[in-house]
């Protein structure tokens, strides 16, 4: 595509034919659309980053919250052992007493018996 050179007032101008300015025009559309597909494509790739910069946040926070709970959760198993174990000495303690209630009781009932008898 060789354009017709034409000089107006010692000024060089360029002449294109119609079928020529017809494949300029489409060239320079092409080229437009192209910058805004671009354009669309750079947009798109910049959420693309930002959501999976949004996910690996959210992971991560998760994650943490996940460490979080199970050292919860190893606290409160401790706790509860704990608990039992308390529980388990005071019904001993319970039992014991109990004992010598009954113990006391039966002797206080012997004493009695003979003082009684006397």
């Amino acid at each position: 595509m060789k354009p017709k050179e034409v000089y107006i007032n010692n000024e060089l101008h360029f002449s294109f034919t119609i079928p020529q300015s017809k494949q300029i025009a489409k060239l320079i559309i092409s080229g437009l659309y192209a910058d805004s597909v671009n354009q669309v494509l750079e947009q798109n790739l910049l959420l693309f980053e930002r959501t999976l910069a949004m996910k690996e946040m959210a992971l991560q926070k998760l994650t943490q919250q996940r460490h979080n709970l199970e050292i919860v959760h190893i606290h409160n198993q401790e706790i509860i052992s704990g608990l039992e174990k308390t529980v388990a000495i005071r019904e001993r303690q319970l039992k014991k007493q109990k004992r010598q209630k009954v113990l006391l009781g039966i002797g206080a009932g012997v004493i009695g018996f003979l003082v009684i008898l006397k």
